[in-house]
C-alpha cells in the first residue's frame, strides 16, 4: 500500500494557507511540543512566521544530559528568545516506575517516592495552558511530518495537518527532509551537536545512542548511570548478541 503525501496535499490545507487557518482558530499564543530535533526546529521557524508567542516545552528522557542543555540553550537564543520549560518525557516516568536498569536498593527507593501510573502530554499540555491564560485541551503544535512514516502518512492521508483524535497539529506535515534542512538553514540556524553522535535528537536508552554517548560523552555517560545504575546492561546485551551472531 503507498500514501503518496502530494496526495494528502491535495485534499488538505498546507504551508502558509494552513499556518493562517490556525492562527484564526488558536489566537496569537500556542504551546508547542519542542525537542532539539530538524523537524522540531523546521516546526518552529515556520510558527514564528505567524504566531506572536510560542510557548515551547521539551519532554527530557534523563533529566541533566549536558548534551541536550546545550541544545535546548541555543535554541533559547536563537530561535525562540525566551526559556524552553523542561519537563519529564512520559516514557522517563515510565522507565523509572518500572525499574528500568535498577539495582534492588534504587528500586526500593523509587517505590518510596510515590511516583504517578502515569503522565501523558496531555497532562503537561494542560498544565501548560492553565499556566498561561490557555483553555485546557487546545491543540499543541508537533513538529511530526507525514513523509517519516508510514503510520503518519495514514494519518496525514485522513485529516491532513490537524490531529484531533491526539489533540495535535502538524504545522509542517507536508514537508520532506530536504525543505526542512533548507528552512533551518535559511533562518540561519545549526543543528545540535546531536546530529554529531546519533544523527538524530536523544531519544532513548537503546545501545545506539548510550555506546555514543559512553563513548563520547563520559560526563553525560555518568549522568545516565546516576539515574540508571545498570545501563551498562544495554552495552553488554548489545555485545552478546554481537558474538553470538559471528559463532
Amino acid at each position: 500500500m503507498s500514501i503518496k503525501v502530494e496526495d494528502s496535499k491535495k485534499r488538505f490545507p498546507w504551508g502558509d494557507k494552513f499556518l493562517e487557518q490556525m492562527r484564526e482558530r488558536l489566537g496569537p499564543k500556542i504551546i508547542v511540543a519542542f525537542s532539539s530535533g530538524k523537524d522540531a526546529v523546521a516546526m518552529a521557524v515556520e510558527l514564528n512566521r505567524h504566531f506572536e508567542e510560542l510557548i515551547p516545552f521539551c519532554c527530557y528522557y534523563v533529566p541533566g544530559l549536558r548534551i541536550m542543555d546545550e541544545a535546548l540553550s541555543y535554541y533559547e537564543d536563537k530561535l525562540f528568545k525566551r526559556p524552553i520549560i523542561r519537563a519529564p518525557h512520559p516514557v522517563f516516568i515510565e522507565w523509572m516506575a518500572g525499574f528500568r536498569y535498577q539495582t534492588p536498593e534504587g528500586a526500593r527507593q523509587i517505590a518510596r517516592m510515590g511516583l504517578p501510573e502515569t503522565l501523558s502530554f496531555r497532562d503537561i499540555v494542560n498544565d501548560l495552558a492553565e499556566e498561561h491564560g490557555i483553555d485546557r485541551g487546545v491543540p499543541y503544535a508537533l513538529g511530526a511530518r507525514a513523509g517519516e512514516f508510514f503510520t503518519r502518512a495514514v494519518m496525514c492521508s485522513k485529516s491532513g495537518g490537524l490531529q484531533s483524535g491526539k489533540g495535535q497539529w502538524w504545522p509542517i506535515w507536508q514537508m520532506n527532509r530536504a525543505e526542512v534542512l533548507a528552512t533551518i538553514e535559511g533562518a540561519g540556524l545549526a543543528l545540535s551537536r546531536e546530529y554529531d553522535l546519533f544523527h538524530s535528537s536523544f531519544c532513548g536508552l537503546d545501545f545506539g545512542f548510550m555506546s555514543q554517548i559512553a563513548k563520547h560523552e563520559p560526563e553525560d555517560w555518568a549522568t545516565i548511570k546516576l539515574w540508571f545504575p545498570l545501563i551498562e546492561a544495554e552495552l553488554l546485551r548489545f555485545e552478546r548478541h554481537r558474538h553470538e551472531a559471528k559463532a
